[in-house]
């Protein structure tokens, strides 16, 4: 009788321990490593004039929409130069001194607004494109599988003091240099003046973005970072059965997820309409080519998509965002 209860107890012991060893196990799951995203750039990474930047700020709203699988850093800098001679140098900062020790998978960088300053970019213009490849290579250092996504920069509204003094002209002379870095130093380029350009009033200091503006660049770095573009996207002008001229370059624009694999084909007339036997001649008075894309999505693995035509002499498909493709018929 002692030996059953004692198998009783001893059962009952070991049911009663099951559920904690089982949950004991499940708070590994909570703490596994999250990605680290590294925000770096000037006041508008910071959210200077907003109400609350530790909430409103891109990096903070980009936090949101990451999840908790992310830990997002904003190292942003009021007043800082991209540009080592510059008024105000970032990498002279305690901000990139943390963005380094923080050692991002990710880094975001949005830096040369304030390098139209007339004290930094006319003096110092040729040094912009091998300043920027150094702050990479050093984020880079810190992690070599580091991703670098480069912001092409955000507006600069008409109402700015500076405007008509040779800030526009530089702010449109940087953003160029911009892109050559990122083709150079095999970054991804992200477009921090499309979503803002058109929406002045979101911008009330004419440089700043309010929170509306805010969440407007954190969607965009999540979209880039997630490869979340939502879906196939192509301007109203692009439609099945359309009408092209032949004998000149056709550029094919549109957006798609990361990964998503889509097909631009030419199509002609039948035989019967005079379409020849490889496809390549046309009989005079026949009805031009046509164009008809289609999508086969996939498992999103990178930034943007690639168009073939295969009834076009050749297609080559740039690599920017959104995404181009050029065909020769």
């Amino acid at each position: 009788m002692n030996t059953n209860k004692s198998i009783l107890s001893l059962a009952l012991a070991v049911l009663l321990a099951l559920p904690l060893a089982v949950s004991a196990r499940v708070p590994k799951r909570i703490y596994l490593e999250k990605t680290r995203v590294a925000c770096v750039g000037n006041s508008i990474t910071y959210g200077l004039t907003l109400a609350d930047p530790a909430t409103e700020s891109y990096p903070a709203q980009l936090q949101q929409m990451l999840g908790d699988g992310y830990e997002v850093g904003n190292f942003g800098k009021s007043g800082a130069t991209l540009l080592r001679h510059g008024h105000r140098p970032y990498t002279e900062q305690e901000e990139w001194a943390k963005a380094k020790a923080f050692k991002g998978d990710i880094a975001v960088i949005h830096l040369g607004v304030n390098d139209t300053d007339p004290r930094n970019w006319p003096f110092y213009r040729d040094e912009f494109v091998s300043d920027y490849l150094a702050l990479i290579d050093t984020l880079r250092q810190q992690n070599p599988k580091c991703r670098v996504l480069i912001a092409l920069l955000s507006p600069i509204t008409h109402n700015h003091p500076r405007f008509e003094s040779g800030t526009q002209q530089w702010h449109e002379e940087i953003q160029e240099a911009i892109k050559t870095v990122a083709r150079v130093g095999k970054a991804q380029l992200i477009d921090f003046h499309k979503p803002l350009y058109a929406y002045p009033q979101l911008l009330p200091d004419a440089v700043h973005p309010n929170k509306e503006g805010a969440t407007m660049l954190a969607r965009t770095v999540c979209a880039a970072i997630l490869g979340n573009y939502g879906g196939l996207q192509m301007p109203m002008t692009y439609s099945d059965n359309m009408v092209l001229q032949r004998d000149r370059e056709l550029t094919i624009h549109g957006t798609a997820n990361s990964g998503e694999k889509v097909t631009v084909s030419i199509t002609r007339p039948d035989a019967a309409k005079g379409k020849s036997a490889n496809g390549a001649k046309r009989k005079k008075g026949k009805q031009p080519m046509r164009v008809r894309a289609s999508r086969a999505p996939q498992r999103p693995t990178q930034q943007d998509w690639c168009a073939s035509a295969p009834s076009c002499r050749r297609s080559v498909c740039s690599g920017s965002s959104p995404s181009v493709c050029r065909a020769w018929l």
